[in-house]
């Protein structure tokens, strides 16, 4: 039986998942507490759960939520998941200082429990020493907007086997970074973006912080962020760029490595988008093999620890 736990200070009527609502918020002249304990204990005594989710969405702080309580709700909740999968989802907590002093001691109480774990770079510091098997990790932010590299640290100091990042974190993330050491680490999955000028040796700093943070990684997953060709000038500018960053990533990776990256452009540039990368890869070691379709070239490489899919897309038009 799965069980789902959902703190939240607002009431969505039209909701129709079926689990336990612990509501934080006032309706119909009845106040319903952090948690509702009562109510709460009543439902996870039904039955031996093997998998129990807790969802956290607190977008305001709550003058009457007091340390006390917040610990007794974590403790009800860690002694609930004794032989269950705990998944721990915090979706939003409140950046109020004393909110989130307030609710540490529930973190204190349900973050060492944990088997899974999502939640924003801002919400590790609850998770410090903990280890849980995966970690994932949301941005919530802006499009195009980064955290800063400090906020990252925290991640390399949970005891997890693997970390999934996806936009929240980049392969460049790693150049002079000095992160933790975290031996637990076995698979790490991030963004990477081709399309920026890199020094010589780049992507030798990236690698080596990499292995001093992550000494026992078996499998990185870099997913890509689409790059757009709109212009003659874009494929003499970035293609050459796109494929520097590809050699120097196949070159000096020292693990198993999977990349995934798709470059679109208007199908009027096909001919002297395609001739570019001909001719850029022409000039490095990589041997590159072409599959083709109606709609999309797909450009398979493959070497040493790496192996790269690159999908040229033309389906575009601007």
């Amino acid at each position: 039986m799965t069980a789902s736990i959902t703190v939240r200070n607002f009431f969505d009527e039209e909701e129709t998942i079926v689990h336990l609502n612990v509501q934080l918020y006032q309706t119909n002249g009845k106040t319903y507490y952090f948690p509702d304990f009562q109510a709460t204990e009543q439902f996870l005594m039904q039955d031996d759960f093997e998998q129990l989710y807790i969802c956290i969405e607190l977008e305001e702080p709550l003058e009457w939520l007091s340390m006390e309580k917040s610990s007794k709700a974590g403790r009800m909740i860690k002694d609930a998941a004794k032989d269950a999968k705990l998944y721990l989802h915090i979706m939003r907590l409140s950046d109020e200082i004393e909110m989130r002093r307030t609710f540490a001691p529930f973190m204190e109480e349900v973050a060492p429990v944990a088997d899974r774990l999502k939640c924003g770079f801002d919400d590790l510091m609850f998770f410090q020493g903990c280890s849980p098997k995966t970690v994932q990790i949301f941005c919530d932010d802006l499009p195009n907007t980064r955290k800063k590299i400090f906020y990252m640290a925290p991640l390399f100091n949970i005891n997890v086997g693997q970390v999934i990042c996806g936009a929240s974190f980049y392969l460049e993330d790693f150049f002079m970074s000095r992160f933790p050491i975290q031996p637990s680490v076995k698979k790490f999955s991030c963004s990477v973006s081709l399309d920026f000028i890199i020094s010589d040796g780049f992507y030798q700093n990236v690698f080596e912080e990499m292995s001093t943070s992550l000494p026992n990684l078996e499998e990185l997953i870099l997913e890509g962020i689409c790059c757009n060709i709109k212009t003659q000038q874009d494929i003499k500018s970035l293609v050459p760029v796109i494929v520097k960053q590809i050699f120097g990533i196949a070159e000096y990776a020292h693990t198993v490595t999977l990349m995934n990256y798709c470059i679109s452009f208007c199908h009027t540039l096909k001919p002297a988008v395609t001739r570019s990368f001909a001719s850029e890869f022409a000039k490095t070691s990589l041997e590159v093999m072409i599959a083709d379709d109606e709609n999309e070239q797909d450009m398979i490489i493959i070497h040493k620890n790496v192996k790269f899919l690159i999908s040229l897309d033309w389906r575009i038009t601007w």
